[in-house]
């Protein structure tokens, strides 16, 4: 139907003057950044034209307080120290403008300059290291106005930043904090939060997914003219990211697959449920969670007047954080107990007491 012009959902689009700020072009009606978070319009929720299933949001009000100061550094972003960040083997899903993936020996990725070539979809979600995190006058934070994540760095501290050494702001931008945003109660930009329950862009990943599994990259459906690698294409030619390479075929192209998943819908909420329909939530890939460790190289007049995606580090690696304790049992959920006593055929789902 989207496809045909015959619905009034589509796409948004990917148009940046400054893809850091989350600043739309000047000609740009609506953006990717108006699917999750919008400010300075009269509180409008968020979701414009991709958006096709969503409660009502009645917490616009506690956006500035309970949602959008949870994703930087507390010193910043102070409300109740729960910092939402990304793990460092989760951002590698984010791979090159040219479409590879990281591991790829064609994909150009250079460890002494990860944060360069990225697929775009990286810089306007993830914030790393040298990225202007505060844009007015940082007094007594100037420590970090350059996004400090490397190891050591003036955002590292565990208790109270990151201990990954990402944060992200695909949901929430990074001005959303006591500098640029106002004090804790200035409610004059209208800030308003909120991520659908199921977005176009889902959509043509679950078709990409349901016709892999019928016929590889070529699979398709014939009430649609897409393929299921069109599919792909058509939201990497949302944010100008090279085309899925003809290269992948087989458990390969699944695997590009579940990555393209994994970067569109990253921090929406599928990832759990993706894992465990597919059957991967106790593989040790997807159990362990690491943090990126490395070494600044440039000092800090190299951010004023230069990119940070072309920063150069040293001695790159990642450490393990923690181990997910999941097992067979996680791929049920338990059944309330009250119920397992109605009768003695109806019985506890494997694995729970």
């Amino acid at each position: 139907m989207v496809e045909s012009g015959s619905t009034k959902y589509a796409l948004v689009s990917f148009d940046y003057d400054d893809i850091y700020n989350h600043k739309k072009s000047k000609t740009a009606t609506n953006c990717y950044s108006d699917l999750f978070f919008t400010t300075g319009q009269a509180w409008l929720q968020p979701g414009s034209t991709e958006a096709i299933f969503r409660g009502p949001s009645t917490g616009w009000s506690f956006t500035r307080y309970n949602y959008s100061r949870t994703f930087g550094p507390n010193a910043l972003c102070a409300q109740d120290n729960k910092i939402h960040q990304p793990t460092a083997n989760y951002v590698e899903y984010y791979g090159m403008e040219n479409g590879l993936p990281l591991d790829d020996p064609d994909s150009g990725y250079d460890p002494n300059y990860p944060f360069k070539g990225r697929d775009p979809r990286f810089y306007h979600d993830i914030i790393f290291d040298g990225v202007q995190y505060i844009n007015g006058d940082p007094g007594a934070d100037a420590a970090m106005k350059y996004a400090g994540l490397a190891t050591g760095g003036s955002m590292r501290a565990v208790s109270n930043a990151s201990r990954t050494g990402y944060f992200y702001q695909k949901l929430v931008p990074h001005t959303c904090q006591k500098i640029d945003q106002g004090s804790a109660d200035d409610y004059g930009p209208n800030p308003h939060a909120y991520i659908p329950y199921m977005r176009l862009a889902d959509i043509y990943l679950m078709y990409a997914e349901a016709c892999a599994v019928k016929g590889g990259p070529a699979g398709k459906s014939d009430k649609c003219s897409l393929t299921s690698i069109d599919a792909l294409n058509k939201l990497r030619d949302r944010v100008g990211a090279g085309h899925v390479s003809t290269k992948f075929t087989g458990n390969a192209y699944m695997d590009e697959v579940r990555r393209e998943r994994a970067v569109e819908l990253a921090f929406e909420g599928h990832r759990f449920n993706d894992l465990q329909r597919w059957l991967l939530l106790t593989e040790p890939k997807y159990t362990v969670k690491t943090s990126a460790e490395f070494i600044r190289v440039e000092d800090e007049s190299f951010f004023k007047d230069n990119d940070p995606r072309d920063a150069r580090i040293a001695e790159y690696h990642q450490e393990v954080i923690l181990t997910r304790d999941f097992s067979a049992k996680h791929y049920w959920f338990p059944l309330m107990r009250d119920d397992t006593y109605i009768f003695d055929g109806f019985v506890q789902n494997p694995g729970w007491e």
